[in-house]
């Protein structure tokens, strides 16, 4: 996967499938979107990568391992932030 569309699709179309692989997609989906993001500043980072946490937990909202992979990471990713 290069995209966030591309990810989100697979994960719509039950090409990924199963809870830890589910998990697993939500993780880097977010990863995914800080590495491909334009953002020209911390604040627009933090609002892309929300609205991409937001995106990704909506293709398969009942999906529990994949909300749980999306805000683990997202929650490491911040923690590593107010760190600075």
């Amino acid at each position: 996967m290069r995209t966030l569309d591309s990810l989100c699709e697979a994960i719509k179309s039950l090409r990924v499938r199963g809870a830890p692989a589910l998990g697993a997609a939500g993780g880097f989906g977010v990863a995914l979107a800080a590495f491909r993001s334009n953002a020209t500043s911390m604040d627009k980072l933090m609002d892309y990568i929300q609205n991409a946490a937001n995106t990704i937990i909506a293709t398969r909202p009942t999906a529990i391992n994949l909300s749980w992979g999306v805000n683990g990471y997202w929650g490491k990713m911040m923690q590593k932030i107010s760190k600075r």
